[in-house]
């Protein structure tokens, strides 16, 4: 706990009068007098509820995003901070500025990371579709039959070795 909150709460446990004073208990917990008395008469919020209430989400949004990226993380698809900065435009309706992301991102350091995404080359890019996965699968498994091949003795093989 902040000195400033232990000073609020000893004026609020013992009341302001000639015992304890504003002066004598920002003397005591080494707090600015007058920023005790505005925050006790509540003039004056705290530098933390002043931040949550100047963010373009709130901490539902925030952690239901959050989620949102995850899953695209998921399946396989990094998010951009164009993206990120796209998905809160749109949670909020209004546009939020270009280092948006980056605090946001601090704020949830603990579930999201940054990282560089290593780019796909265009012969993969190319052969992406799904109708040559499906011409791939369908390959695979007419392979499986022609060779009585049982799915439990499959595995997964590619240029870095078994999986």
């Amino acid at each position: 706990m902040e000195p400033i909150d232990k000073a609020i709460e000893a004026m609020k446990l013992y009341g302001l009068g000639e015992q304890l004073t504003f002066k004598k208990c920002a003397d005591i917990f080494e707090v600015n007098r007058i920023t005790l008395a505005q925050r006790c008469k509540g003039v004056q919020g705290s530098v933390a509820a002043k931040n949550i209430n100047q963010r373009k989400l709130s901490p539902q949004q925030e952690a239901e995003l959050t989620d949102y990226i995850k899953d695209f993380k998921s399946r396989g698809l990094p998010t951009t901070r164009a993206m990120m900065r796209h998905f809160a435009a749109e949670i909020t309706k209004q546009p939020v500025g270009k280092e948006w992301v980056g605090r946001f991102l601090k704020r949830n350091k603990d579930h999201l990371t940054s990282k560089w995404a290593a780019g796909m080359d265009a012969v993969r890019h190319h052969a992406d579709s799904e109708h040559n996965y499906n011409l791939n699968f369908d390959l695979f498994h007419e392979k499986m039959k022609q060779y009585n091949v049982e799915p439990r003795h499959t595995y997964n093989m590619d240029e870095k070795g078994l999986c």
